[in-house]
């Protein structure tokens, strides 16, 4: 009987035990959970703080287009990168960028030459070659600027009818407000990523080795400024910042002044 007993009360008591290790582990689970959960919170804020701060850093009442221009690349970066992750649209930055409606971007190119005297001058400057175009300057027209993309090239305006007189070009084919987003659809989008496409390098010089300083009609050097160049001298103020229903900023607009 006293055996019988006390099998009994070891059972017990190892029943009551094992309820004791599974209650231990189960609120231990809950706290970590807890803890963790308190912690990616606390994380998921300190980014989007240091995400929203990035993008406060260009809500000035006046900035060159350099800043614009800046803010534009982190936006595309971003977005370009939400499209390609398929992540939810509250994640975009939607960047809107207003042009003076009567001042269109200007691109510029200069060609150099000897003149007569030995002396290097833009073909724009000198009086012999006031209507001089670079389809007259011999074979500066098939110059080929390495930095220049494709989609750059399709709102160029240059050709080779164009006056070196003039040296400023009217980018006429650019919107004068263009919208950055994740879908790349938006009004004036395709023009502002074709301006984006040369942002590492807005200007070149290309330099004739073939030139011989006897001959006052060979070109010496030319240079080429995209209308990526001009943006980046004008001044701008930022006009709105917007914020998604989760506190992250997902809206900022520029305007010329």
């Amino acid at each position: 009987m006293d055996t019988s007993l006390s099998k009994a009360l070891i059972i017990v008591a190892g029943v009551l035990l094992a309820m004791l290790v599974v209650a231990f582990i189960t609120f231990s689970f809950q706290r970590m959970g807890t803890w963790a959960t308190a912690n990616d919170q606390e994380l998921l804020a300190e980014q989007k703080e240091k995400f929203n701060k990035e993008y406060e850093a260009y809500d000035k009442n006046l900035m060159y287009g350099v800043d614009v221009i800046s803010c534009l690349n982190k936006a595309l970066s971003n977005n370009d990168k939400i499209q390609k992750k398929m992540l939810d649209a509250s994640y975009e930055v939607k960047v809107t960028v207003s042009l003076k409606q009567d001042k269109p971007l200007q691109e510029s190119i200069e060609v150099y030459h000897m003149n007569e005297n030995g002396k290097e001058l833009k073909y724009a400057n000198d009086k012999g070659c006031s209507n001089v175009t670079l389809k007259d300057v011999e074979d500066v027209e098939d110059v080929e600027f390495e930095f220049l993309s494709k989609s750059y090239k399709d709102i160029s305006n240059f050709d080779k009818s164009t006056q070196l007189k003039t040296q400023n070009q009217s980018c006429k084919k650019i919107a004068t407000t263009m919208q950055l987003t994740k879908d790349g659809n938006a009004t004036g989008e395709a023009d502002l990523r074709a301006l984006l496409s040369v942002v590492d390098t807005l200007s070149e010089v290309v330099k004739n080795s073939e030139s011989k300083r006897t001959e006052s009609d060979n070109w010496t050097k030319a240079e080429f400024r995209s209308a990526l160049y001009d943006l980046k001298l004008r001044k701008f103020k930022c006009t709105k910042l917007g914020y998604s229903d989760q506190g992250r900023i997902n809206e900022i607009s520029f305007e010329e002044i």
